[in-house]
C-alpha cells in the first residue's frame, strides 16, 4: 500500500511550481507499491522532470515530517472492528491455507499475519443472539474454523462429488446420478466407507 495523502501533508517549500496537489495524490497511487519514501518520490515525481539529487531532498523532508508510525498501523489492524470478527492467517506455499490468526502453520516466509477477517453472517448472528460472551466466543470460533475447512478445500481443489451409477448385466451404464458433493477428501472416504458396508 503506498502511503496515503491524508497521512501527511508536504511543507510549503517543497511545493513545486503549482503542483503540490498533483504530487501528493500521484505519491498515493497504489501502483507505487509498498516501497520506501525514496522510491515511492522516484515513482511519482521522475514525470516532472526533477534532478534525482531533488527529488532525493524532497524525500528526506517529506520523512522528516511524515506522521506516520507503522508499529501503531499494525495495533490497529489487530484490532477487529466488532466482537464477533475474527483475524484470519495465510499460509500461502503450494497452496492456500487459512487459519485462525496464530493458531495455523506459522512460516517466517509463507505465513501472512491478519491478512484478512472472518465474519459472521446475519444466520449465525442470529444463533448467537442470546448466547452469554464466552458461549458466543465459542460459537464464533466454531463457526470460523467450520468455513475455513471448506473454503481451505474449495480453494485448493480438495472436492469430490459422489456419485451412484447403475449398470446391467452386460456392464451398460443405465443411469449415473450425483448424490452430494463434498470438501475435502477424507469426508468423501468416510461417505464412501459408510455407504458400501
Amino acid at each position: 500500500m503506498a502511503v496515503p495523502t491524508d497521512l501527511f501533508t508536504l511543507p510549503p517549500d517543497l511545493a513545486w511550481e503549482g503542483h503540490q496537489d498533483e504530487l501528493r495524490e500521484e505519491l498515493a497511487n497504489e501502483e507505487a507499491g509498498d516501497y520506501s519514501i525514496v522510491v515511492q518520490c522516484e515513482y511519482a515525481w521522475a514525470s516532472h522532470g526533477l534532478s534525482l539529487e531533488l527529488r532525493t531532498e524532497m524525500a528526506n523532508k517529506i520523512k522528516s515530517v511524515l506522521v506516520w508510525s507503522y508499529e501503531d498501523a499494525e495495533v490497529d489492524a489487530r484490532l477487529p472492528p466488532d466482537k464477533d470478527v475474527i483475524m484470519l492467517d495465510l499460509y500461502d506455499h503450494s497452496g492456500c491455507t487459512w487459519s485462525i490468526s496464530g493458531t495455523g502453520t506459522q512460516c517466517k516466509w509463507d505465513t501472512s499475519r491478519w491478512e484478512a477477517v472472518w465474519v459472521p453472517d446475519k444466520c449465525i448472528l442470529g444463533e448467537a443472539e442470546h448466547l452469554a460472551e464466552d458461549e458466543r466466543k465459542a460459537l464464533m470460533l466454531k463457526r470460523c474454523e467450520e468455513a475455513l475447512k471448506i473454503y481451505n478445500a474449495w480453494s485448493n481443489g480438495d472436492v469430490f462429488e459422489v456419485f451412484i451409477e447403475t449398470f446391467d448385466k452386460e456392464g451398460v451404464s443405465l443411469s449415473c446420478e450425483p448424490i452430494c458433493t463434498f470438501y475435502g477428501g477424507y469426508e468423501a472416504d468416510k461417505f464412501l466407507e459408510e455407504e458400501l458396508k
